[in-house]
């Protein structure tokens, strides 16, 4: 039996042995807690706990405060990812974490698709890009994405360089006209005038020939 008082109802001789389990203090840094075993604070040795955190530990606008990496009894552990983890208690454990700030970055494209919204930490690039990054609008009219530019600021990011987070902050894509398409037309245009001359000019020369025969 597991339990800590026992009642039996003895017919014969009865010998009882305890056997006893060594359990570890766990304690997790709030609003992170014990959740299997719900809210346990005394685990016996070698069994595992699991610990989790909330997804969002804290918002005001468009910033928030979210969990950065887990801590355990004082050393930070890079190899635990997301915001439920799952320990071995064969000490006493001390989870805590560190905390990740988080700025909401908008965008807007005037062609394709872009993903309008994402929260990126701070100090921390935005890897977003228009899909497609290159559209016919009209043809043979070709425009290219070529980055990005701070709503507020004007300031632009020549792809592939990326917005940093420092702050909430709106984006709009800069496309830029590709000359090629343009230039090819042009020379194609240019090519039929020549053509167009050239036979008219040959047409003139044969003509003042017959008449000075």
């Amino acid at each position: 039996s597991s339990e800590r008082t026992v009642q039996l109802v003895a017919d014969r001789a009865v010998r009882l042995t305890p056997l006893y389990e060594v359990q570890y203090r766990v304690w997790a840094k709030p609003p992170a807690s014990v959740v299997e075993p719900m809210n346990a604070t005394w685990v016996a040795r070698d069994y595992t706990v699991k610990v989790a955190a909330p997804d969002v530990l804290g918002q005001q606008g468009n910033t928030r405060t979210v969990l950065g990496q887990w801590i355990i009894n004082g050393i930070p552990n890079a190899t635990l990812r997301g915001t439920v983890v799952t320990l071995r208690v064969n000490m006493p454990l001390n989870v805590s974490y560190t905390t990740n700030r988080q700025y909401l970055l908008t965008f807007t494209s005037r062609y394709g698709s872009v993903v309008p919204s994402v929260w990126v930490d701070e100090g921390s690039s935005a890897a977003v890009v228009p899909t497609p990054m290159d559209v016919w609008s009209p043809p043979p009219i070709h425009w290219v994405f070529t980055g990005w530019r701070d709503v507020a600021t004007g300031v632009v990011y020549n792809y592939p360089q990326m917005p940093v987070a420092y702050g909430p902050a709106s984006y709009e894509a800069v496309w830029t006209l590709d000359p090629v398409p343009l230039l090819a037309i042009a020379g194609a245009v240019a090519g039929a005038l020549f053509l167009v001359w050239f036979l008219r000019r040959r047409r003139l020369t044969r003509l003042m020939a017959e008449v000075a025969e």
